[in-house]
């Protein structure tokens, strides 16, 4: 980061924001801005630009949004939608307005199409139809990332955009909840219970089959340390950050076990949906930037367990 950098992380409690306020407060040359909710509305675009402007922001880390696994994306996808375009363009058009050096704006691996070859290359995008359970997250996140593209070419010499796409993210501060949870917190959750209760089978959703990549916040977080700094003059699309391992649900589901130590057997609810089969990012232009994650999939799990043991209540947990 260049010197006394005033960096603003939105979003900053929750999955990667947190992760990035970790990151970069532990480094002596940023001053780190990380408004809550109350302190900036972010569907009001003019109260983002007059944050950033009276606080002279220099660069931004764009982590808030609203996100949710099949469940939430199956019940209430026109508010996932809406919330993130809102959010998303507010928060660009604020940044640009203000003239700042460079903001960081999250994708998701969702936006791929279903078909694409795997591992999946950045220039795969819009090339066929989306997974229909995440059709209108994953719009909303396309639309977030052509447009800051679309920015980038307008306005060659304003604020540079970097668009970026995680594979599938976990860490402290994930959503725990059973209703919205992804599958590697929702997994926790649930072989968290059955061990508490003692359980001898845990039902999960699917056939187990599908493969996913699981990279860790912190792991992110670095990768947007790199961005902020490194040269991306030629850049055109958005960059994956993603992972060098890859589980089947069923695989992870007995690596969790492992971790917390459940002994129980999993059952797999082949009425239910799957998702998308395989999600497998290509790696290869944040390995070119000389990053590659250093977090692996058992400590990952180790330290997202415990802090959900920390800060999990007990009326958080019906178990039902």
């Amino acid at each position: 980061m260049k010197s006394a950098d005033r960096l603003m992380i939105s979003g900053a409690t929750g999955l990667i924001g947190s992760a990035c306020v970790r990151h970069f407060s532990a480094l002596d040359n940023v001053e780190l801005f990380t408004p809550t909710r109350k302190e900036l509305e972010l569907t009001d675009r003019v109260a983002i630009f007059e944050y950033v402007t009276t606080n002279k922001i220099s660069s931004i880390i764009f982590a808030a949004g609203s996100v949710g696994g099949i469940v939430e994306n199956n019940d209430h996808p026109a508010t996932l939608l809406d919330e993130n375009i809102v959010i998303g363009l507010n928060g660009l058009w604020a940044a640009h307005k203000a003239s700042i050096d460079r903001m960081i704006v999250f994708g998701s691996s969702c936006m791929y199409p279903t078909d694409a070859p795997q591992p999946m290359r950045e220039v795969a995008l819009m090339t066929g139809k989306i997974e229909q359970t995440s059709v209108a997250y994953a719009t909303a996140k396309l639309a977030l990332v052509q447009a800051a593209l679309a920015y980038n070419r307008q306005y060659p010499k304003g604020t540079f955009f970097v668009p970026v796409i995680p594979n599938s993210t976990f860490g402290p501060c994930d959503d725990f909840d059973s209703r919205s949870s992804h599958v590697m917190a929702a997994l926790i959750r649930k072989i968290h219970i059955a061990k508490q209760m003692d359980l001898n089978e845990i039902k999960i959703w699917g056939t187990g089959k599908p493969r996913r990549e699981f990279v860790y916040s912190d792991d992110v977080a670095s990768a947007c340390a790199v961005l902020l700094n490194a040269d991306l003059s030629t850049l055109d699309e958005p960059i994956n950050i993603t992972s060098v391992d890859e589980f089947s649900i069923a695989d992870l589901a007995q690596t969790i076990a492992e971790v917390i130590g459940y002994r129980g057997r999993f059952v797999f609810d082949t009425s239910m949906p799957d998702g998308a089969s395989r999600k497998a990012l290509c790696g290869d232009k944040m390995s070119a930037l000389g990053w590659l994650p250093s977090c692996s999939i058992v400590d990952g799990i180790s330290q997202s367990y415990e802090w959900f043991q920390q800060n999990l209540s007990s009326d958080e947990c019906s178990y039902a």
